[in-house]
C-alpha cells in the first residue's frame, strides 16, 4: 500500500479505504477525510476554490483548467489502455519522469508535450479540443 517512502503514490493505493469517509477527486484519489474537513470548518477554516486561493485572474484560472483537464485526460487514457509512465513515455520519446509531472499537473510541462501525449494514445481531436472551446469533456474512446 505504501511505497518506500511512505507516501502513497497513485488512486489504485486508495481502493482499501472506505468511501464513505473520503471526499472524491473526479480522477478518483481522496481529497480529504470528511470528518477532518467538518473539524477545520468548526475551527473556522474557509474553503474556496483554487482560484480564490493562488488569487487567479479569470485568464489564469481558465488556463490552468486547461491543462488540469488535458493532464487527467492523459491519465484516464494511459490507465485505460493499462499502460505504464515508462511504456507511454517511450512512446511518446520523453521521460517517465516527464509522464509523471504531467499527470500532477506541473506547471514546467509545456501544452506541446501535453498534446504530444494525448496524440499517442489516439485521443480524437474532439476530445482534445473540448476544453480548449470551454466545453466539458467529449470522452471517446
Amino acid at each position: 500500500m505504501f511505497s518506500g517512502n511512505n507516501r502513497r503514490t497513485s488512486v489504485e493505493h486508495y481502493q482499501d479505504m472506505p468511501s464513505e469517509n473520503w471526499l472524491i477527486s473526479r480522477s478518483g484519489g481522496p481529497i480529504m477525510n470528511v470528518a477532518h474537513r467538518k473539524q477545520l470548518e468548526v475551527a473556522g477554516v474557509r474553503g474556496g476554490t483554487v482560484a480564490e486561493f493562488l488569487n487567479l485572474t479569470p485568464h489564469e484560472e481558465r488556463y490552468v483548467n486547461i491543462k488540469a483537464t488535458l493532464a487527467l485526460e492523459v491519465f484516464s487514457r494511459r490507465k485505460g489502455r493499462q499502460l505504464t509512465q515508462t511504456e507511454l513515455a517511450k512512446q511518446a520519446g520523453t521521460s517517465q519522469s516527464r509522464i509523471a509531472k504531467l499527470e500532477a499537473g506541473d506547471p514546467s510541462v509545456s501544452f506541446d508535450l501535453l498534446i504530444r501525449v494525448l496524440i499517442v494514445l489516439d485521443t480524437p481531436e474532439k476530445v482534445i479540443a473540448a476544453p480548449l472551446l470551454g466545453k466539458q469533456s467529449l470522452r471517446m474512446k
